[in-house]
């Protein structure tokens, strides 16, 4: 054999014989033929039947099993959020708990799974326990590939995206004038993610969907002011 290890190529099966007055047969599935010197290559799982034929008569038979060829990939890995406080628009507000499950083999069975993280947080490939956890903890979107290998190195993957945003908004009144009349107040939001509006309330009530607003209050009393980023 080529290789006895798990693969995920083809295995060469090699014979032969030193019986004088025998031509050395192969049989693949296909019919009996004379054994090449290059051997004879198998595709996949399965038997080579070998034979001696002197032309009439076929002596010593043998039988070679090729066990060890894996081409398929496992079943994806799971991925799961555990642990969170959701948001708005798909954020969380909070670190972020993701499980990873390992993919399943029937032929050689997996060795292990790994992950990655890109984006806001990033780590090289490295080896989790099959139900191991990983905690998102920086803002922003943080990719979490996962992998599973057989033993023939086949890897499948899965992939899931966390959005976390966990720091408030600031708000900032950039300018301030008043009359007799009426007071003008000009605001500026901004956030490490995106503004989503800014609301105020009581005296004057208005949502902005934008991140500068001027309030003007005619009214006597108080008016609550609010910035509200993506993740609510």
């Amino acid at each position: 054999y080529s290789t006895q290890s798990w693969t995920n190529g083809n295995v060469v099966v090699t014979a032969s014989s030193n019986v004088s007055g025998y031509t050395l047969q192969y049989n693949n599935g296909n019919g009996w033929a004379t054994y090449p010197s290059s051997g004879i290559t198998r595709t996949s799982n399965g038997n080579v039947y070998f034979r001696l034929w002197d032309g009439v008569n076929a002596g010593d038979t043998a039988t070679a099993t090729v066990g060890n060829i894996d081409k398929s990939i496992p079943s994806n890995p799971g991925l799961s959020v555990t642990s969170g406080t959701g948001g708005n628009n798909g954020y969380y507000r909070s670190n972020v708990n993701v499980k990873i499950t390992a993919g399943s083999d029937s032929i050689s069975g997996v060795y292990k799974t790994t992950y990655t993280l890109s984006g806001a947080m990033s780590k090289g490939e490295t080896t989790i326990s099959s139900g191991g956890q990983i905690t998102i903890t920086s803002d922003g979107n943080t990719t979490i590939t996962a992998y599973s290998y057989d033993r023939a190195n086949n890897r499948s993957s899965a992939q899931i995206t966390i959005k976390k945003d966990s720091t408030p908004p600031s708000l900032t009144a950039t300018s301030f004038s008043q009359d007799a009349t009426s007071a003008s107040v000009s605001l500026q939001a901004s956030d490490n993610i995106g503004i989503q509006y800014i609301q105020t309330s009581g005296n004057n009530n208005n949502t902005v969907n934008a991140t500068t607003y001027t309030m003007k209050v005619s009214n006597d009393g108080t008016t609550t002011i609010k910035a509200v980023d993506l993740a609510g």
